[in-house]
């Protein structure tokens, strides 16, 4: 976790403190290493929110962008308890999903937050299973790292597509995650790169439609803090 109450007030992990957790308020302790962000464990074993799972530095970089005040948000409603991802400030629920899942766990916790949420997966982990082409002819250059690089060398600026109807992308997906077929709320791939794939038809499926939706574009549409884009780019 990135946060802690220190002292009764939610903090961020340093060497010296010492916290206990918002949920389950058993001993935390940090965790300040040199490689990763600074984060919160648990000092021990404990039974804690059902449904947290051991996070990765993709989790926390993207908890970040949103802030102290609006991740690892406590929601109680009909009489259960959870925490979520983030909380934007417009009260929408962002869950950031990087290992599988099942169709148990997708439906619950769309239950729980409701039709206000959306998803965002870990695509790195399937990036070579997903091909996406424009669904018709463009003038537009389509987005590559080598493409951005060549343009650079060869002293020009690329025109990306812009978001619209005429600028959506026909996607293949081998081998395609077929649990994500049931999900009901928006779903946003992270492929990496400086955008996220946003599936308009065809989730589960090994054909579809989306669209390129930077991550700015993304942040600033949900009030978070468009200076750090570059912290959820190029993850390792």
């Amino acid at each position: 976790m990135l946060y802690a109450i220190v002292e009764g007030v939610k903090e961020s992990a340093s060497p010296t403190s010492k916290g206990q957790c918002p949920f389950c308020e058993s001993e935390m302790v940090p965790k300040c290493g040199d490689f990763k962000s600074w984060h919160w464990a648990h000092k021990r074993v404990v039974s804690c929110d059902a449904w947290y799972k051991p996070e990765t530095e993709w989790h926390r970089r993207w908890k970040n962008v949103f802030g102290i005040k609006n991740c690892e948000v406590i929601l109680i409603r009909a009489g259960q308890k959870h925490i979520a991802d983030i909380q934007t400030i417009h009260g929408r629920i962002i869950e950031l999903q990087n290992s599988p899942i099942n169709l148990e766990t997708i439906e619950s916790r769309e239950k729980f937050y409701g039709s206000n949420m959306i998803w965002i997966i870990n695509g790195i982990h399937f990036i070579e299973n997903f091909i996406t082409y424009p669904t018709q002819g463009t003038e537009f250059d389509t987005y590559t790292p080598e493409f951005e690089k060549f343009a650079k060398m060869h002293g020009f600026t690329p025109k990306y597509r812009m978001l619209g109807e005429e600028n959506r992308e026909r996607f293949k997906w081998k081998r395609p995650k077929q649990v994500w077929g049931h999900a009901k709320a928006q779903v946003y791939i992270d492929f990496g790169n400086e955008f996220l794939f946003f599936i308009i038809q065809g989730l589960g499926t090994s054909n579809g439609t989306g669209a390129n939706i930077s991550k700015k574009q993304f942040i600033i549409e949900h009030g978070g803090d468009e200076s750090l884009v570059s912290t959820v780019i190029n993850i390792k």
